[in-house]
């Protein structure tokens, strides 16, 4: 499908707390405001506290750092982050998806979180699944995506192109099997990554540092979050700014 970006001047994302940029108000407290690692978990234990809750400074940050606002900027387009604040689950994004303004972004890039967070699987994450049984519960919830699309299109309405990142594993191998036309890989060295969890020994546990410093526990030692570090974040949006230009113009 050949696309030129530029005809349209919007790109929609939506996604869980990766997309909306969760934790980077941690760097900014860090590095502008010079707080210490104790001060940044007790202010951000989200237990207790709502990251939407900071200050102006920090969610400015937030917004100029995350990977829908460098995307961006480097088109020089405008964009919206559907989900307006923290978390979200793959059927809060599809129901973003479904009810936003359709007919004006040209893209609407979901980043898929884990599957278990749909209500639909709040019976069934205590079973022992099996890895087919994960990754049919992933095909189901990306198809539901594709298919609205395809319904939209069917009846002669405007409907932005799908395009989607993994956060974790099963997700990406999904993408990659069923869905690779419109699975955004992570680019890192020269090299494609079907997931967020793909680039790291383990991605999602704090004790183990990483070179790519992607996450934020590997830029500010001492903190145990695994969000996205402003590198993570432009490491994300080069990687789909690079599939754009591949595919697209």
């Amino acid at each position: 499908m050949e696309i030129n970006l530029l005809d349209n001047k919007t790109i929609y994302f939506t996604g869980c707390s990766y997309t909306w940029g969760a934790g980077l108000e941690m760097e900014y407290y860090h590095i502008q405001e010079g707080w210490d690692i104790n001060k940044i978990a007790k202010e951000n234990d989200m237990s207790v506290n709502r990251l939407e809750n900071g200050t102006y400074d920090a969610a400015e940050y937030r917004r100029k750092h995350r990977f829908g606002n460098l995307v961006a900027k480097h088109f020089n387009i405008n964009h919206e982050i559907l989900n307006m604040g923290n978390g979200n689950s793959n059927e809060q994004a599809y129901q973003l998806v479904e009810r936003c303004t359709l007919s004006v972004p040209k893209f609407i890039i979901v980043q898929l979180t884990h599957f278990s967070r749909d209500g639909e699987c709040a019976d069934i994450i205590q079973k022992d699944l099996s890895q087919i049984d994960i990754e049919n519960l992933c095909h189901k919830q990306i198809y539901r995506f594709i298919n609205l699309e395809k319904q939209r299109t069917e009846k002669g309405h405007y409907m932005p192109r799908l395009l989607f990142i993994a956060w974790h594993k099963e997700n990406g191998v999904v993408l990659k099997k069923h869905f690779a036309d419109r699975m955004i890989p992570i680019h890192i060295d020269g090299k494609d990554y079907n997931s967020f969890e793909d680039t790291a020994e383990d991605f999602n546990n704090h004790n183990i540092r990483d070179y790519n410093k992607m996450r934020l526990c590997d830029v500010i030692l001492g903190i145990e979050d695994t969000h996205l570090s402003s590198i993570g974040h432009r490491i994300v949006a080069d990687s789909i700014i690079k599939y754009l230009k591949n595919e697209y113009i």
